[in-house]
């Protein structure tokens, strides 16, 4: 990249570099925002009628995005390295630029922990769904268990009139 000029002062490539990944770091923030929101309405659609398939489906569909997000962020996370480290020779960080790119990486960080605990929010979905599903198997195993019992009186009183 040739040096550019930028609101009356000459600027290089590690200055575009820098802003560009706090404007990556701002993009990803709002992507995290849009995950959470999805996994609340999931959350409440899963305490309200924990026995649909949409919700499992959703809840499987959502953590393919975020496994997509956090290879992503994976890989945002190592180029920004890269560039702190200086591997990158044509990108060389000033003071002001370094604070910048470590502010990206902070928000890099802080959003790989929250996709670890995204995950772990749809997994109790999931452990929720398996839940509800149990319990309605069981309350079916009772209600046949009532009716297998009414047949046995009914088979025993007919058996006795005869």
């Amino acid at each position: 990249m040739k040096d550019c000029v930028v609101e009356g002062k000459e600027v290089g490539s590690s200055f575009i570099v820098s802003r560009l990944f706090r404007e990556i770091a701002d993009g990803n923030s709002e992507a995290m925002v849009s995950f959470r929101e999805l996994i609340d309405k999931i959350e409440e659609e899963a305490l309200e009628k924990p026995w649909r398939k949409t919700v499992t489906r959703s809840v499987f569909k959502l953590k393919k995005w975020i496994s997509r997000l956090y290879r992503l962020l994976w890989v945002e996370k190592e180029l920004i390295s890269d560039i702190k480290e200086g591997v990158m020779p044509h990108v060389k960080l000033t003071n002001e630029e370094r604070i910048v790119v470590d502010d990206a990486m902070d928000n890099i960080n802080r959003e790989l922990e929250f996709i670890d605990s995204y995950n772990r929010s749809l997994d109790s979905i999931l452990r929720l769904q398996d839940l509800g599903l149990i319990h309605r198997v069981e309350r079916n195993l009772v209600y046949l268990t009532i009716i297998i019992l009414f047949m046995n009186i009914l088979l025993i009183i007919l058996s006795l009139m005869k």
